[in-house]
């Protein structure tokens, strides 16, 4: 066998190309090369920095909204004020038509559970977008949720 040096680790072939699977029978040691060369850990960890800090730097322009159903979302920004204010934690669930099945299963007992425990609960059964699918609702749902409740 031959000793493994700080910056090398032991990779089976199948794992070299991107996937993961069990232990093959051949194993080689691999360190990562840039142009030939073998690349510090420490040179990794800066170069991983670097691309973290730029991802942060970059402007996300802000989204108008403009797909949302305006009504939908007035009823929503009523109903979290109303509901959505007790508790340290809360549930949320969204529903959808698809969903129709097993919510009406799963909803009481959600319900009944928070109830018990003390926790907020909070269901949204209306689409908030005149445009995108259904499960664009559950990110609308938490945009208006999150920051009028104190739930973690």
């Amino acid at each position: 066998g031959r000793s493994a040096r700080p910056a090398e680790t032991l990779v089976s072939p199948a794992r070299e190309n991107g996937m993961a699977v069990a232990a093959s029978s051949t194993w080689r040691w691999h360190r990562p090369r840039v142009q030939g060369r073998w690349l510090p850990v420490g040179a990794r960890v800066a170069s991983l920095l670097v691309c973290l800090s730029k991802a942060y730097e970059e402007k996300v322009e802000r989204d108008p909204l403009e797909d949302d159903d305006a009504q939908a979302v007035e009823r929503l920004r009523g109903r979290v004020a109303v509901e959505a204010k007790n508790g340290t934690y809360g549930v949320v669930l969204v529903s959808g038509p698809r969903e129709l099945p097993w919510s009406s299963v799963a909803v009481p007992i959600w319900r009944a559970y928070c109830e018990r425990h003390r926790l907020g609960f909070f269901l949204q059964e209306e689409p908030l977008s005149t445009d995108l699918r259904f499960e664009w609702t559950k990110p609308r749902v938490l945009m208006e949720l999150l920051p009028e409740t104190r739930w973690k």
